[in-house]
């Protein structure tokens, strides 16, 4: 191999049905805040999955990554008028 070669990885790339919420920084998935998420799903674009056993006061927020990334793709502006959108 010569130095101008670049060798890609042939792997898969795997994104899971659903993340954790995170606690702190962006979603690695989506690259959404956590304030991000929750906005998204008071605007009804996104529905957030809950998990909680009866009788605890706490549980876990998960992302449903698939359905974020299709809001995502849905908000893409293309062409010359791209920059006018926003």
């Amino acid at each position: 191999m010569t130095q101008n070669q670049i060798t890609v990885s042939q792997a898969p790339v795997y994104v899971p049905e659903f993340a954790p919420l995170p606690t702190r920084g962006l979603c690695p998935f989506t690259g959404q805040s956590r304030i991000g998420l929750y906005r998204l799903e008071a605007e009804g674009k996104i529905k957030l999955a809950r998990l909680r056993r009866p009788g605890n006061l706490k549980g876990r927020t998960f992302i449903p990554v698939q359905q974020v990334l299709a809001y995502v793709r849905s908000a893409m502006v293309y062409g010359p008028n791209a920059e006018a959108a926003s």
